[in-house]
């Protein structure tokens, strides 16, 4: 069998014979699977492996219908110590998720796995997916919208990974374009070596998916058990889900009733506190992670588990359905030309890598912009409370949808959680976020979405849940700064002080700032704190400079009656023409919170 070999390119030095020596001091390192000269830098496991032609001379190809199988390259540590782009080209027509690159144990699609230190990049949903860990966080990239973006197309398609250190950012690339960036602060440092292909040599449900399951099962009981104690009546079939979210406020429904008066005892606060203990605990497992109700809704435990005089009971058809979905598949694709550099490459180079195989016109920016389309939207938990199977119609898709209706360039989201790059897909805009905390295992909060590419991103310190910050080049002479946002207002002076220079030279770069505030604006005789600190500084409240009158264009963005979402903009470049707040949509609006749509004149 044809052995792999390592071609190492030095630019204007020679070629060395050491590959770990090579690539400390070498900008580019080369995988070109043609030679037939024996490497002794790398080693390999499995068997069904081949070479066949690929976009260039040779490629490795790794198929097998049930052994997994990978192949380990030594030396070449993309552990998150210094800068770094990997790349390389990979065909498959395999609609089974399953690993291309990696560098984590990464042994389904798990939360457990994302969340395990490193990175993968993988195939899901017929297009790519990529997760990075710290060991307790995560950020990941999945959608199901793989007929955007197609990666199991039966054609070669570019896949580019880069890593800045100093500004701890990934950006990931779809055939030359940067498709999504992710602000990653946290370690994701391992010793594991760089992999091709799977690492899980079989796949059992009751081995690798069960466990967790069954262990959410002796969580839940264990609730309900010590919740049953508080001798105020067993939890029912109908409160189980109360009793996740709220077990408080069902205590004191249940104590309300007649049955349940005068039950209080000494030990009644001690007991409360006990379950109040376990309901926290819920956190560390995915499938019985804690919400308000509504998002419980939506979770995995609404359907895994139920209760029957008092036993918690697993639905097997519904675990066994949430299995597949994580499970990932023996290696089937090819690769060819893979490529490591030392450095954090330029979107330009690699746009150019592919040119070199593909003809297609170069998207260059404008000299000048006459208008500019910005909007600002919560989407509600994701995007997820209307679905096909049970709305006929999807949330997600109506998002893209109204904002394609709209033509809004520029998105500042909130609640974005693990929907924001399906909705960037369906849009074919950039997208990028923050590594918060991961609010509940739902992902990232915050994000912006756009037209335009984006140049940089920020997340202040002790902020990265409360806002982002992206640079974004408008033309090639002009950028902007689209801050998405959210708080608690408490947050709002960190925030400030990080971008106070920026607000000083809005005149040079342009600001806008906008989001959920969950407060009343300051000119609408509210309390937020952080409206007037914006206003003091020179913002504009685009609805309320274009609507003065709070009687006759209240301006609400909330079903509760309260404009607490709004957006700001500073810079003399922005001449508004209009703002709106878009709170209906033919067959159904898709979230709690309106749109606001504002529109832009940008001047020379």
């Amino acid at each position: 069998m044809k052995k792999i070999i390592f071609t190492i390119f030095l630019l204007n030095l020679l070629i060395t014979s050491s590959l770990a020596q090579t690539y400390n001091n070498s900008p580019f390192i080369q995988i070109t699977f043609d030679e037939t000269n024996k490497s002794e830098s790398y080693t390999t496991k499995g068997s069904y492996f081949t070479y066949e032609n690929g976009i260039d001379g040779k490629c490795l190809t790794l198929n097998s219908d049930e052994n997994f199988n990978h192949i380990e390259l030594g030396d070449i540590n993309l552990d998150g110590k210094q800068d770094f782009t990997l790349q390389f080209w990979v065909k498959t027509t395999s609609d089974k998720p399953m690993v291309f690159v990696s560098q984590k144990q990464f042994i389904d699609k798990s939360i457990d796995s994302q969340k395990n230190k490193g990175w993968a990049l993988y195939s899901s949903g017929g297009t790519f997916g990529w997760s990075v860990g710290s060991g307790s966080r995560r950020l990941n990239y999945e959608r199901d919208n793989g007929q955007i973006m197609p990666i199991n197309d039966g054609k070669w398609h570019l896949l580019s990974l880069t890593y800045n250190k100093e500004l701890n950012e990934f950006r990931l690339y779809y055939d030359g374009n940067n498709v999504a960036i992710y602000k990653a602060k946290f370690d994701f440092y391992n010793d594991n070596k760089l992999l091709i292909g799977g690492q899980k040599k079989d796949f059992s449900f009751d081995n690798d998916i069960l466990p967790n399951i069954k262990i959410g099962a002796k969580q839940l009981q264990n609730y309900v058990n010590e919740f049953n104690k508080l001798n105020v009546g067993e939890v029912t079939e109908e409160e189980f889900i109360s009793l996740i979210v709220e077990p408080e406020a069902l205590y004191r429904r249940k104590l309300k009733s007649k049955n349940a008066q005068a039950k209080i005892n000494d030990q009644t606060p001690k007991l409360l506190d006990i379950v109040l203990k376990i309901k926290d605990s819920l956190h560390s497992n995915p499938y019985t992670v804690s919400q308000n109700h509504e998002l419980t809704l939506l979770k995995p435990i609404n359907q895994l588990y139920s209760i029957e005089e008092s036993i918690v009971k697993i639905n097997v058809f519904y675990a066994k359905k949430y299995g597949e979905q994580e499970r990932l598949y023996p290696s089937n694709f090819s690769i060819d030309n893979l490529k490591v550099w030392s450095k954090t490459l330029e979107a330009s180079k690699i746009f150019e890598e592919f040119l070199k195989y593909n003809k297609t016109n170069t998207i260059e920016l404008e000299q000048k912009l006459d208008t500019l389309t910005v909007a600002v939207w919560n989407i509600w938990h994701g995007g997820k409370h209307f679905t096909v199977n049970e709305s006929g119609w999807d949330s997600r898709k109506r998002i893209a949808e109204i904002l394609k209706t709209y033509n809004a360039d520029i998105i500042l989201m909130q609640e974005t959680y693990s929907s924001g790059d399906f909705i960037a897909a369906e849009l074919g805009y950039h997208f990028a976020t923050s590594s918060d905390w991961d609010y509940k295992m739902q992902g990232s909060n915050i994000s912006v979405i756009s037209r335009f590419p984006i140049l940089e991103l920020e997340a202040p310190d002790e902020a990265e849940f409360m806002n982002i910050s992206a640079k974004i080049a408008l033309t090639k002479t002009q950028n902007i700064y689209a801050m998405s946002n959210w708080y608690g207002m408490s947050t709002f002076p960190i925030v400030y002080e990080h971008h106070k220079n920026k607000f000083d030279a809005a005149n040079t770069i342009p600001i806008l700032f906008g989001g959920d505030f969950n407060a009343v604006p300051y000119l609408d005789n509210g309390t937020s704190e952080a409206s007037k600190r914006l206003i003091e500084t020179g913002f504009t409240d685009a609805y309320r400079n274009l609507h003065p009158n709070y009687s006759q264009f209240p301006g609400f963005t909330h079903t509760t009656g309260e404009r607490i979402d709004q957006l700001y903009y500073k810079g003399n470049i922005l001449q508004q023409i209009y703002t709106e707040v878009i709170s209906t949509a033919s067959d159904g609006f898709p979230s709690d919170h309106f749109m606001i749509l504002s529109k832009f004149v940008v001047k020379q």
